[in-house]
């Protein structure tokens, strides 16, 4: 597969969990599970028989909305889902998870008026944006509250 493929499928699964993420939300099945990782004391699935949702009715102190529930914990899956699987679809940089650094030369705090990153001259267009966004800043700024 290649790299467009898999990051359009990453992209593709990832805006379907922030879907059915709205999804819950809006069906207000936020807190159709009252205890995590679970719902009602179960790992897999939400009380459907009438002894187990009297049991959690009891155990919980609230009604049990089978739907809610469903709706919560399909979420939960998918999440879950999604973290699990993630670090197999991630994007990598040059092919590495943590890729080599040099963090002894990676910034120059201190540098020649007027010059670049790799010590060049910067052109006259650039030079007169950063005059113009100066001017714009200490003459034009709001005033202090």
């Amino acid at each position: 597969m290649s790299a467009f493929r898999r990051l359009v499928f990453v992209a593709a699964f990832l805006a379907y969990g922030v879907v059915v993420g709205a999804y819950v939300r809006l069906r207000d099945a936020g807190l159709g599970c009252p205890d995590w990782h679970g719902c009602y004391g179960r790992i897999l699935g939400v009380p459907h028989g009438a002894h187990e949702v009297a049991h959690a009715e009891r155990s919980y102190g609230k009604t049990v909305d089978s739907g809610r529930a469903r709706k919560e914990m399909f979420h939960r899956y998918l999440a879950g889902t999604l973290a699990i699987t993630w670090p197999l679809h991630a994007p990598t940089c040059h092919g590495a998870w943590l890729p080599q650094m040099d963090f002894r030369h990676a910034f120059q705090f201190v540098r020649d008026l007027g010059m670049s990153a790799s010590g060049t001259d910067l052109p006259d267009a650039a030079l007169l944006l950063v005059t113009l966004v100066m001017l714009n800043f200490f003459l034009f700024r709001p005033a202090e509250v």
